[in-house]
């Protein structure tokens, strides 16, 4: 993107509303947007709303959205040791979100929730403590009320949370992915995989996926991040994690055809030093990305991409300078293949760079990666990303204490300019994002609120 000079400013004038194609050329007020030079009609971030009302705050959400708009949010509120869990709806045809409805207690502090875009049918998990060990528990939403609980994992004998129950949804069909026991010492057990197959959570117990199932001795050993997406329209499941070797003294990346037609897992991230923290998206074709990260201090660092259309391809390097570190790369893709990969990287100064890398599913390319988060200088704590099927992202970030949107357009083949979406002054934690097919995208993030964290929330329409 160039620069050009303005009134003794630089701008960018493909990008910039009051300088758009060419200094003093202001876009319209309102739902205007410069892209390519071009004054655009366009959505827009409404103003932040705050959703929960926790007298003890609250210390983890999730939320999703269907396709028709409406949106899901679930949270934990801050009690010590044993919270509660509850869950909100936003329904699209009133606009407006239900009372929040009280899910039960919640051992660990994250919940999981994953709906299918197209009928708005999927679930909410989360762990809990019973009085012989943790089990983690679902609850089904069929596109206009929730059912009961339901038990997706068997009740472990140690008194500690499982690790993050992450779920995908399609259709009817859910897949979840957690480890199923982590003892006193932070060792955990089994990566195991529930599936729901539209009536039941099967088989019991659940599969597990690791590589302990597959290979007779003691090597493998704990896990570090894993992720699970499902094939649109299929009902099936792709996972991916990282798992310790003790032989070779370093945690390796791994892939595998899920739930419901498990296959042999395969590594795909191999090299000196640690890879970890892998996110994974598939496509309608059955097209899988994997990304990950690498850290082997004083040799390489950066975050690697691998392709599956059939076979695995080589990992390709995305970061920008391998001798800066990296954090755990985020990724989202539509059923056409198109994906954004998005990470942080340490910068020059003392601050950080949130880069992004698309790939474009009919060249078969990936773009150079791009700065997203180029005025902030500050440490850039959480981000994520998600697209719509016609190719367009939205990627939302934490800096310096404030909450930053900004959005790709596939038309256009640009990035619009950064947005702060949340108006307090109170520092922001936690941002979690999710898009509708045609692209609108619902933003909730943890905020204080007279000195008690609580959910806000706001629409991009």
């Amino acid at each position: 993107m160039g620069q050009t000079l303005c009134g003794g400013d630089c701008v960018d004038t493909d990008i910039d509303r009051d300088h758009c194609g060419g200094c003093n050329q202001p876009c319209p007020a309102g739902a205007f947007a410069c892209d390519g030079g071009t004054c655009v009609a366009t959505k827009v971030w409404e103003p932040p709303v705050q959703l929960t009302a926790q007298a003890q705050g609250v210390v983890g959400h999730a939320v999703a959205v269907d396709d028709a708009g409406n949106a899901e949010l679930v949270w934990r509120n801050d009690a010590n040791g044993l919270g509660d869990g509850f869950e909100m709806r936003f329904d699209a045809a009133i606009q407006a979100w239900s009372a929040p409805l009280p899910l039960g207690p919640v051992f660990g502090k994250t919940l999981s929730v994953a709906l299918d875009g197209p009928t708005g049918v999927g679930h909410v998990a989360w762990d809990t403590l019973t009085m012989s060990g943790t089990q983690v528990l679902a609850r089904r939403f069929d596109g206009s009320t929730w059912g009961p609980e339901e038990i997706m994992s068997t009740t472990g004998t140690d008194m500690w949370p499982v690790g993050p129950v992450v779920l995908a949804a399609d259709g009817n069909r859910t897949a979840g992915l957690f480890v199923n026991s982590i003892d006193e010492f932070g060792e955990p057990n089994q990566l195991v995989e529930p599936f729901f197959d539209g009536t039941n959570w099967t088989p019991s117990p659940p599969p597990i996926v690791g590589f302990d199932a597959y290979f007779d001795d003691a090597w493998w050993g704990n896990f570090k991040g894993f992720d699970v997406a499902m094939i649109p329209g299929t009902g099936a499941s792709y996972v991916a994690w990282s798992q310790y070797h003790s032989v070779t003294g370093r945690y390796v990346v791994a892939a595998r055809m899920g739930m419901p037609a498990i296959q042999d897992p395969q590594i795909i991230g191999a090299f000196s030093g640690d890879c970890t923290f892998p996110a994974i998206a598939a496509d309608a074709q059955g097209r899988v990305v994997v990304v990950w990260m690498r850290d082997d201090p004083g040799v390489a660092r950066g975050v690697y991409a691998s392709r599956y259309d059939g076979t695995w391809k080589a990992p390709v390097p995305l970061e920008v300078d391998p001798t800066r570190g990296v954090g755990a790369p985020r990724i989202a893709m539509n059923s056409a293949g198109d994906a954004t990969v998005v990470f942080r990287q340490e910068g020059g100064g003392g601050g950080d760079v949130l880069w992004a890398v698309r790939y474009d599913a009919v060249t078969d390319t990936w773009h150079p990666a791009e700065a997203l988060d180029v005025t902030c200088p500050s440490s850039v704590v959480d981000w994520e990303v998600t697209m719509d099927e016609t190719g367009d992202a939205m990627v939302a970030w934490v800096a310096a204490g404030s909450l930053f949107a900004r959005r790709f357009s596939s038309t256009t083949q640009l990035w619009r300019a950064p947005v702060n979406i949340e108006q307090d002054p109170g520092p922001v934690t936690d941002v979690e994002i999710a898009s509708t097919a045609d692209g609108e995208v619902f933003a909730a993030w943890r905020q204080q609120v007279m000195g008690v964290e609580q959910v806000m929330g706001a629409w991009y329409r």
